[in-house]
């Protein structure tokens, strides 16, 4: 038998099966075209955000590539494991996860007293668009 077949003469069970399936899924992944969508993709939004804000830090692109490794890296990994390619999966992951992470940060840590709900889902909303323009970017490359 060679390595990485399984056939049902050969005592193989579902299990078997199922974790070939999920190998080749990562087999395929291509790891050139991950490092070159984290390089790239996220200096889309940093831009806009520097441009927005009129402010010029090198923190934004701090941030930038630190959202983008923790949470891009393992949606990345994730969609590939489950085969889901589209652009709307990216574009709704990079959207919701940093969105959701924004509000969090946004209650926890830069919540000011008397501060309206309507400005930190601003806030919170604007973080989730420019994830979703990297995340297309990401898609694209």
């Amino acid at each position: 038998m060679e390595p990485g077949l399984c056939y049902a003469e050969d005592g193989c069970d579902d299990g078997s099966r199922e974790e070939l399936a999920l190998e080749r899924r990562l087999n395929r992944l291509s790891y050139a075209r991950v490092a070159r969508g984290l390089l790239i993709a996220p200096l889309g939004p940093m831009a806009l955000f520097a441009a927005s804000s009129g402010e010029r830090s090198v923190s934004y692109v701090t941030y930038g590539y630190a959202i983008a490794l923790v949470s891009g890296l393992p949606v990345v990994l994730i969609y590939e494991l489950l085969g889901l390619r589209g652009l709307w999966h990216y574009l709704l992951g990079g959207f919701v996860i940093p969105f959701i992470v924004g509000i969090g940060l946004l209650l926890t840590i830069a919540a000011e007293p008397g501060q309206p709900w309507e400005r930190m889902l601003a806030r919170a909303s604007a973080l989730g668009a420019l994830c979703a323009i990297g995340a297309a970017t990401f898609w694209l490359i």
